[in-house]
């Protein structure tokens, strides 16, 4: 049975070293990539529920999607989906919807959803 630092059980999809890099809390999955694009499944020290991670490299930062139930994964790579045939209009127009939503739940933190 492998464990990090503080002696939590990681679940059997962990892949990190934790004896190597007793930094390392949280548990992560295999990577699955394909060029700019990828996915894991992780679980946070933090946390006791697992996330599954989706990420989209762009040219100088990360976009970053997480879905924290086998319904949501789904929702998720649904939404993936119907983005790869979306007009790029509309998913740029999403992008500013989504930060306008946030700036209305959090608006302290406008600036940081920039």
């Amino acid at each position: 049975m492998k464990t990090n630092r503080d002696g939590r059980t990681c679940p059997p999809w962990c892949v990190r070293d934790h004896q190597a890099d007793s930094n390392l809390l949280g548990c992560v999955g295999a990577k699955h990539s394909t060029g700019q694009a990828g996915a894991e499944a992780m679980l946070p020290s933090t946390r006791t529920i697992p996330d599954v991670a989706a990420w989209l490299h762009g040219p100088a930062d990360l976009g970053i999607a997480f879905a924290d139930s086998p319904y949501r994964a789904g929702k998720l790579a649904k939404f993936i989906e119907f983005a790869a045939d979306a007009p790029k209009d509309d998913l740029r127009a999403l992008a500013a919807h989504v930060r306008e939503a946030a700036a209305e739940v959090w608006p302290e933190q406008e600036a940081e959803a920039c």
